[in-house]
């Protein structure tokens, strides 16, 4: 009777027991984040980078905490002083360059139906061409012009030959000839009275511009 009463309560501690370890077991198992593995202890295994070890798809971020995954995230770098360069030359301002010397000009005149170069006028365009020579300039231009004897036609030829004589001249003297433009004007533009013979000499003319 004795021996019976024992067993009976050795049988009921074990039964107990049973149901201890069924109920923390599922205590802890209740705790577990479903798609990870656990240990013995109930905690989450983390592989050598310190990431947890998955057993399923389950998304990482569930675990924000633990496994060393907090602030894991990498912070945004913040780039200060960034200034796009556009690709719209158009709304760049434009810089004009003011030449470096004073423009300057110079006049030489003919004999009546003439446009060879006279000893005056040769003094002249040579000192023209010197000073052209010491700067770097853009353009020269030479305007030729006739008085009103004669036909348009034939003084607007005329002013061209004359145009072309003194462009001649200059590109003796060294000046390039690809920075020299010629214009005949005929009879047009007089800066005298045609009607004497003083305001012809002065209209049967070359003007040289340097710019």
């Amino acid at each position: 009777m004795f021996m019976n009463n024992i067993l009976t309560q050795n049988a009921l501690t074990n039964a107990l027991i049973v149901v201890l370890l069924t109920i923390t077991n599922s205590i802890i198992a209740d705790d577990h984040m479903p798609g990870f593995a656990y240990d013995s202890d109930g905690q989450v295994v983390v592989d050598n980078f310190g990431d947890c070890v998955r057993t399923n798809s389950i998304a990482q971020k569930d675990l924000a905490g633990q496994c060393g995954i907090e602030n894991s995230k990498p912070e945004p770098v913040q780039i200060n002083n960034v200034v796009e360069k556009s690709d719209d030359l158009d709304n760049e301002p434009q810089v004009i360059e003011e030449p470096s010397y004073e423009p300057f000009s110079a006049e030489v005149n003919f004999d009546f139906d003439k446009f060879n170069i006279t000893n005056t006028a040769k003094a002249i365009l040579s000192n023209f061409a010197r000073k052209a020579k010491e700067i770097s300039f853009k353009v020269i231009n030479i305007f030729g012009h006739a008085d009103s004897l004669g036909t348009d036609n034939y003084n607007d030829d005329l002013s061209i030959n004359r145009a072309n004589s003194v462009k001649n001249f200059l590109t003796e003297e060294g000046i390039s000839e690809n920075k020299i433009n010629i214009t005949g004007e005929g009879e047009r533009n007089p800066v005298a009275d045609n009607a004497t013979r003083e305001g012809r000499a002065k209209n049967r003319r070359v003007l040289i511009e340097l710019r």
